[in-house]
Formats: C-alpha cells, structure tokens, sequence
C-alpha cells in the first residue's frame, strides 16, 4: 500500500465522494487509487476551479471538500479557495504534487516554497516526503475535522 491508496481509503471511509482537481505527473498514483476505492475523480480545467469546487462541496455537504493540482504553479491556483474556504470555515483537503527532495536543485520552476500558501492560522501544508510517509500524510484525514482546511502537499 502507498500513500496515495492510504489517503484515498481515509477519504472513502469519511464518506467523501469526489476529488476535484487537475492533475499532473506526480498524481497518477491518486488518480488510480481514486479509480480503485471508488472515488470519482472530477476533472477541472485549472486548478483554481477544482479547489471552489471542493469548497462547495464541503459546503453543501459538510464533509471535506478534497482538491488535488499538479506541482509548483498548479498549487499556488489553489491559494483563493484553499483562503475562501478558511474564511468561510469550510472542511476542506487540499493535495498537490511534488517531486522528490533530491531532485528539487535541478527543478528551477516546479518547486513552489507552499509553506506562505495558507492562512497563517489554517494547518500549514504538510510534506509527504517523511519517513514513515503514510501516517504522517494521513493523520488530518483521520482527525475529527477542524473549522480550517488542511492543506496537504
């Protein structure tokens, strides 16, 4: 099991339905974990779009509203919803990818610092590159949800 089937289960047995999102290279893992559990994938056309679609969804139902963009860029379009839904106390989880430590030096646009991304007082992003990766990654998906949304990169 990876983190990605970890943090999919987490999210099905919450009774989450859908991941929104626009995904890239580093989230073919998500995306076939989603196929695999049950989760629908929705398919945004930027990654802004699929971040206020998760906070409507949170919204309306709830539950967390779950987002995934790709690396670098694509996660900095989350910064309006991932702020909306804090303002608005919104649950909501967002994801985004990220490439290898030893291989950041030699991505010059791709690496995002996302750690100036949240709300000062929302749970800041949480990097899943830590050994042992899957709990720490998981840990927000099995808490009870917090009045902020829990931004995991």
């Amino acid at each position: 099991m990876n983190v990605a089937e970890l943090v999919v289960r987490y999210l099905r047995a919450l009774g989450v339905q859908h991941m929104f999102g626009y995904p890239g290279d580093p989230s073919v893992e998500v995306l076939e974990a989603c196929r695999r559990e049950g989760l629908d994938f929705v398919l945004a056309c930027r990654e802004g779009t699929a971040g206020l679609m998760a906070e409507a969804t949170g919204m309306l139902t709830g539950l967390p509203g779950v987002c995934l963009s790709t690396l670098g860029p694509g996660s900095t379009n989350l910064v309006n919803a991932v702020a909306n839904a804090w303002l608005d106390r919104v649950p909501m989880l967002a994801f985004s990818g990220q490439i290898e430590t030893r291989r950041e030096p030699f991505f010059t646009h791709q690496v995002i610092d996302r750690s100036g991304c949240s709300p000062r007082s929302a749970n800041g992003p949480r990097p899943c590159s830590r050994t042992p990766p899957a709990p720490y990654c998981a840990r927000p998906c099995a808490r009870p949800w917090p009045s902020a949304p829990v931004p995991c990169t």
